[in-house]
């Protein structure tokens, strides 16, 4: 694992299955991404649709835990749906906004969550993670069951009779041991009908089936090693009308979505890969890793340089609210508009994603993948 050294570009393409015949290999839409791996080390950029940030998202792990952070660029901001644009306080708010964006003075969101697994994501980071830079991960973890926070979007089914896991299987490649060539993801009968709460299927898919299925469709050396240059993603569902009604008790499956991923370069690493994505710009960071020695859930700091550590002085005054790195370097600050635009970000964010669950939803036995 220590030997995989390389960085690569590439795209992510999503097409419409067979599921609905009038929609069948339209394209839905299409990522592109960058990724750099250094043995239990990656980094992944991804420039999606799916996001609101023209700047993109960064997902990493210094193989211990995972970091996240969204760049929103001025001309991203956009307001309210219930706003009216036309006013002068709104255009007066939202150039104020702009402006403390562009001089650097309105945090950008950032946040660190335990464990080198990363989370489901609507601009496919996860995918790509799976593609690239899994290898470590699945060789130090042999299990067959994943969470569902890498799996869907939330909620997470909170009733203790459903699984809060479910099964995974996968496939080393031939001639490379460190080379995925398959995964599959088996919905273990379970599908979201909204509000929160998750339904068995009816027989026989109650029984389970292979929802998502990655697999490796051509493959190049890169720097002495195997790397997957072709891929694909396929989600399989239960037959089902556009109302959501399964439309028969055989065991059948069609295809809702499918994905084609491609490289358009790749080499070997230049340099060193950390893992964590750089804090070139104040970040206002929420850190999920302190609850083991501090008992709280999430702490949250800002800072313009770097990822504090839970080990450190400084992130023991973080959980007491005593640091911030703008009253350590004192800068010009619009408090107030700091905080209205970080809640616009999260709320332009959330919106997107309840946007996907909604069309996910319009066919409510399709499970979230």
């Amino acid at each position: 694992m220590a030997d995989r050294r390389f960085e690569a570009e590439g795209t992510l393409t999503w097409f419409f299955g067979n599921q609905f015949p009038e929609h069948a290999g339209q394209v839905d839409r299409t990522t592109s991404f960058k990724v750099r791996v250094d043995g239990c080390r990656w980094l992944i950029t991804v420039y999606s649709p799916n996001l609101s940030a023209s700047g993109g998202k960064q997902v990493g792990s210094d193989g211990v835990d995972t970091y996240i952070t969204r760049i929103v660029e001025p001309q991203d901001l956009s307001p309210s749906p219930d706003e009216d644009t036309n006013s002068l306080s709104s255009k007066a708010r939202m150039a104020r906004l702009k402006a403390g964006l562009q001089a650097g003075r309105i945090a950008q969101l950032a946040e660190v969550r335990p464990g080198a697994l990363p989370p489901f994501d609507i601009g496919d980071s996860h995918r790509i993670w799976l593609a690239f830079a899994s290898s470590c991960y699945l060789h130090l973890h042999p299990t067959n069951r994943f969470p569902l926070s890498f799996l869907t979007l939330p909620p997470y089914p909170k009733n203790d009779a459903l699984p809060v896991r479910w099964t995974v299987r996968w496939k080393w490649h031939e001639t490379d041991p460190y080379l995925l060539e398959a995964f599959d993801r088996l919905n273990e009968g379970y599908f979201y009908g909204g509000a929160g709460k998750w339904y068995k299927y009816p027989a026989p898919f109650d029984q389970g089936f292979t929802n998502v299925h990655y697999q490796v469709t051509e493959t190049r050396k890169v720097g002495g090693f195997l790397a997957p240059w072709r891929f694909t993603i396929a989600m399989t569902v239960p037959p089902t009308s556009p109302e959501g009604r399964i439309l028969t008790n055989r065991f059948t499956l069609v295809t809702n979505r499918f994905a084609i991923g491609e490289l358009t370069s790749a080499r070997p690493l230049r340099g060193k890969e950390t893992g964590r994505p750089k804090l070139d710009r104040l970040f206002e960071v929420r850190d999920y890793r302190a609850k083991p020695a501090f008992g709280l859930d999430v702490v949250t700091y800002r800072t313009r340089s770097r990822w504090l550590q839970t080990n450190e002085t400084d992130f023991a005054k973080a959980v007491a609210g005593k640091y911030d790195e703008e009253l350590l370097e004192p800068r010009p600050k619009l408090l107030w508009e700091g905080a209205l635009a970080l809640l616009t970000l999260v709320g332009l964010y959330f919106a997107f994603a309840q946007m996907v669950r909604r069309r996910l939803q319009q066919k409510p036995n399709n499970p979230q993948s």
